[in-house]
C-alpha cells in the first residue's frame, strides 16, 4: 500500500473554523477539503485500475 502524505490541508486559525463539537464550519475550508478528497478518490481509482491491469498481465 502506498501512503498518501501530500497534499495535506493545513487549517490556519483552526479554533475559529471548528465548532465546540469539532465539526468544521468554515465554508472555504470545507470546499478545500472536498476538493482534496475528490482528488484522492481519483488517485485511488487510478491505482486500482493500474493494479488490475498489472495483475491481468502477470
Amino acid at each position: 500500500m502506498t501512503p498518501v502524505n501530500k497534499p495535506e490541508v493545513l487549517v490556519a486559525r483552526a479554533q475559529r473554523k471548528f465548532d465546540a463539537s469539532g465539526r468544521l464550519t468554515d465554508e472555504p475550508t470545507i470546499l478545500i477539503v472536498r476538493q482534496q478528497l475528490a482528488e484522492l478518490r481519483k488517485l485511488a481509482r487510478h491505482a486500482k485500475i493500474v493494479k488490475e491491469l498489472t495483475t491481468e498481465n502477470n
